[in-house]
């Protein structure tokens, strides 16, 4: 704002470069950053090569995380599932002014939007409380396959054409017990994430019920080919299931946060971690309509979102950038003659990096380039 309030930007190639520089240090965005038209030619860059770190959530103070207290609330120990969970998950108060989202519909057939709020303890992603812990159990009877929408779009012959309101599916789990799917039907918000029908179709869908008689559950929401026996899903986001260490839960409606540590010592309920919520929903950084702008040497990540995304620009230079643990994409580019290099992205929820423009009916290309780059586990 100070750069742009003595009209040195847009920069116009004379004189001193407009120039932004980050101090080491870890900068929470409550809204993304947003570099348009009147921005271009600006230099924005860390002091220290990934010494600079925007993040879309919030680290909680020091005081707080020393405050994860053994589960005393008999109740809430009465939903955890063993004895073990009881003795080892910690919990703590969440701020209130602390924005929480729960899971979304994700996966094949759905819109990409911004993940739950996820939890990172000294940099390492903790799990959402599941079941099977490791791999997935399987559908067995399938009562009601749902609605299928793949099955109501315009390529279907109209006599063929499936219509009516969009209905969840019904099965049964092959070797569930009764007593796990007891606890499954007391759950807050119980959703599953499953390959539904073909193996390469995944897609992340809310439990609506649980019929503890009957042995079913009822998904909220159709997946997009309907249910087919014996296709793969495990639960997730449920209290009742929090049994390893690294998991954890949210309870929104207490704001509380339930954790099983990774080193379940006295030493570490102690310490201090360094634990971060994510809550950004809108990229971390977004360029509209520029030109020349360079962003160089910053890390980016820990956020529900995005991390760039970078519209209708010309020359825009992401360099020597580490791009990590994003809920959707890592870098999206639209325009001409914008290059990503020496960038490292890691843990990125959607699309690594994307690159598109050019004009495809009089073959125009954009010159886009990706290089020098890794991308790993996206």
């Amino acid at each position: 704002d100070q750069l742009r309030a003595t009209g040195r930007l847009p920069w116009n190639g004379q004189g001193a470069r407009p120039t932004v520089q980050l101090l080491p240090g870890t900068w929470e965005l409550d809204r993304g950053l947003v570099l348009r038209e009147s921005d271009s030619g600006l230099l924005l860059r860390s002091t220290e090569p990934g010494g600079a770190r925007l993040i879309g959530g919030r680290q909680l103070a020091r005081s707080q995380t020393r405050a994860l207290d053994p589960v005393l609330d008999q109740a809430w120990l009465e939903r955890l599932p063993s004895d073990a969970a009881r003795a080892a998950v910690r919990v703590a108060d969440l701020p209130a002014d602390l924005a929480l989202f729960g899971p979304v519909q994700r996966g094949m057939g759905s819109t990409v939007v911004p993940v739950r709020s996820e939890v990172f303890m000294n940099g390492e992603a903790l799990t959402p409380a599941r079941w099977p812990n490791h791999g997935f159990a399987r559908l067995g009877e399938v009562l009601d396959t749902g609605s299928i929408p793949r099955n109501r779009e315009r390529d279907i012959p109209e006599e063929a054409r499936e219509t009516g309101p969009d209905r969840g599916g019904i099965f049964r789990p092959s070797g569930v017990s009764a007593e796990r799917l007891a606890r499954w039907a007391t759950a807050d918000e119980p959703w599953a994430m499953g390959y539904w029908f073909h193996d390469w179709a995944d897609q992340l869908l809310p439990i609506a019920k649980v019929d503890v008689h009957a042995g079913t559950v009822e998904l909220g929401a159709p997946h997009r080919y309907g249910l087919k026996s014996a296709a793969s899903f495990y639960v997730t986001n449920l209290v009742e299931e929090l049994d390893l260490p690294g998991e954890y839960c949210i309870d929104r409606g207490e704001r509380r946060l339930y954790w099983w540590p990774l080193e379940p010592t006295e030493d570490s309920f102690r310490g201090a971690p360094e634990l971060i919520i994510t809550t950004l929903g809108e990229p971390l950084l977004s360029i509209d309509g520029a030109t020349g702008i360079e962003i160089v040497g910053l890390e980016l990540g820990k956020t529900r979102g995005a991390a760039v995304v970078v519209t209708h620009s010309e020359q825009i230079t992401i360099a020597s950038c580490v791009i990590q643990s994003t809920g959707t994409d890592g870098i999206s580019i639209t325009g001409t003659d914008n290059v990503v290099v020496r960038c490292d992205l890691e843990d990125i929820g959607a699309t690594g990096v994307s690159l598109n423009g050019g004009e495809r009916a009089s073959l125009t290309p954009a010159h886009n380039t990706l290089a020098q780059s890794r991308i790993r586990h996206f």
